[in-house]
């Protein structure tokens, strides 16, 4: 009898993690400073980190309803554009794909 056939169901990680040593305290200053959300401190500097690694003509991929489409980056801002723009899923290429 397989584990499935006795009501087991096998665990299957989508990733396997990778955990560097830090990763507790910086979960306890999450705690500490109250900043358990999708905002705050944390947020902020990626987004900024990103924002300098990132730039235009990056390509990159973007959700567009149920698939993932490719596009290329025209511009970056604090805020959008236009009502529709995407959020940023991946970059595909560290390097650029067209030079502004």
């Amino acid at each position: 009898m397989s584990n499935e056939q006795a009501g087991e169901v096998e665990f299957i990680p989508l990733s396997i993690p990778h955990m560097t040593g830090d990763e507790a305290r910086e979960v306890q200053q999450c705690f500490e400073t109250n900043w358990v959300s999708s905002a705050g401190p944390q947020i902020d500097a990626f987004a900024s980190e990103f924002a300098s690694y990132l730039g235009v003509g990056h390509a990159v991929y973007v959700p567009f309803g149920s698939r993932r489409l490719q596009g290329v980056v025209l511009e970056v801002t604090e805020t959008p554009a236009f009502p529709d723009a995407r959020d940023i899923e991946a970059v595909i290429d560290p390097e650029p794909l067209l030079s502004p």
